[in-house]
């Protein structure tokens, strides 16, 4: 696990967070690591997952919790993990020839009068039936930008993440997520979301390429923002930024400008 950055945001396997939205944003750099993390962090902590893919398969989750010293497989196989296949799920909505995909979870996706209600009801169905209707679970979205590259709308998206907001955070669940916003790219649309989900979120982790351009020894700079009411005022902002570097089983931070590499 990455205790450097459970240390800046004040969780580990005995304190995990609870009740709160975790929105993950990368820009022209691939933030996939902090999706990794957060599974072995709630794995670890014996606490219940539900993962929808909708941009890996599982078998490349497993891969990279094996590195990390988790045996996601088993973790599914016992129960604690819940898999959500999005990737087929999309697929079979897409195929022409499926005549079920008026039913299907994501039938919004051919049908723009639906949302993703169903694709909620589909999850807590799944949750029923592993025995989690009144367990607190955590929801990992690998990236929600997949639905806004199926044609889906930000309301719709935004609407979504909203219901899931609701059921898990009310079962003192958590909801982390994944959201491109690559600013190069003029892509209004996930940008837009990333923005409106800052609003939402209690934690949000931004991860940025190094202004300076690439290193070997630094690989991109983070932004830690933490939404926290005080003294029942509005809600400020807490933002740190750090240097990272990745290696296979860990992440290091450093202070911007303590790494000679950047200097």
């Amino acid at each position: 696990m990455f205790n450097d950055l459970n240390e800046v945001l004040q969780f580990d396997v005995n304190n995990l967070p609870q009740g709160e939205v975790i929105t993950i944003a990368d820009s022209n750099i691939d933030a996939n690591f902090l999706i990794h993390h957060f599974i072995s962090l709630y794995v670890k902590g014996r606490s219940k997952v539900c993962l929808l893919c909708l941009s890996q398969t599982f078998s490349h989750y497993c891969s990279v919790a094996h590195k990390l010293g988790i045996n996601l497989m088993k973790a599914r196989d016992d129960g604690q993990v819940t898999v959500i296949d999005g990737l087929q799920l999309s697929q079979e909505t897409i195929q022409p020839a499926n005549q079920n995909s008026e039913t299907s979870p994501l039938a919004c996706i051919r049908n723009s009068k639906l949302d993703l209600q169903s694709l909620l009801v589909h999850i807590t169905t799944r949750l029923s039936k592993s025995g989690c209707d009144n367990s607190p679970v955590t929801l990992i979205i690998d990236d929600v930008s997949v639905l806004i590259s199926l044609g889906l709308s930000v309301n719709t998206v935004l609407d979504f993440i909203q219901y899931c907001q609701v059921w898990f955070c009310g079962k003192n669940g958590c909801v982390v997520l994944l959201v491109h916003d690559d600013k190069d790219t003029l892509d209004e649309s996930n940008q837009q979301l990333h923005t409106l989900m800052l609003h939402r979120s209690t934690h949000s982790i931004e991860c940025h390429p190094l202004p300076t351009g690439y290193s070997k020894d630094v690989h991109g700079q983070i932004n830690i923002m933490r939404r926290e009411l005080d003294d029942g005022r509005p809600n400020r902002n807490a933002s740190r930024q750090f240097h990272y570097k990745i290696t296979d089983k860990t992440m290091r931070l450093f202070a911007v400008g303590t790494s000679s590499a950047v200097l």
